[in-house]
């Protein structure tokens, strides 16, 4: 309704289009109909071309680091040490850079710990399970300013960033 009252000439004009006829007015009652139908087909077209924005943490595009397998450092799947079970469910294929610094951390730890306690290779469920809890606790501590910090980065600036901040 909105369509029609404020752009009167341009519903007029889409109307007499559609239905191929030059005497449609807004101002005649008996052609409401069509005048309504050209709004309503307007306003549908230009409900389409709308895109909403939406922000995200920036995937990791390219080629993934060597050190990232999906399998993990000892080859074996759900053994403890693979990509998805240290990044809380999340698959190499879609991880982001927070999931793939979680890794890392992972992997630093798991050698630190290897060398510590001259653990044997390759580690069981068990050791690994330590690993990953030592791993939690040293980065969700700082995952939370990770995630910040990127999400604050791929937000589009309204105001140009301060030097001196």
């Amino acid at each position: 309704m909105k369509l029609i009252n404020n752009q009167v000439g341009v519903t007029e004009l889409a109307a007499q289009q559609l239905f191929n006829d030059p005497g449609i007015r807004a101002s005649n009652a008996s052609d409401a109909p069509k005048i309504l139908a050209a709004a309503q087909q307007m306003a549908s077209i230009s409900r389409r071309l709308v895109t909403t924005d939406s922000y995200d943490l920036p995937a990791a595009s390219g080629n993934m680091p060597s050190w990232a397998t999906e399998a993990g450092p000892d080859g074996v799947m759900n053994t403890g040490d693979d990509f998805t079970t240290v990044t809380g469910g999340h698959p190499l294929a879609q991880a982001t850079i927070v999931d793939l610094l979680h890794y890392r951390v992972f992997l630093t730890q798991r050698l630190k710990d290897i060398a510590a306690n001259n653990w044997p290779l390759p580690l069981t469920n068990g050791r690994n399970a330590t690993v990953r809890n030592e791993t939690d606790i040293i980065f969700n501590g700082d995952a939370n300013s990770v995630r910040l910090m990127f999400t604050f980065a791929s937000k589009p600036r309204t105001q140009p960033l301060d030097p001196n901040m």
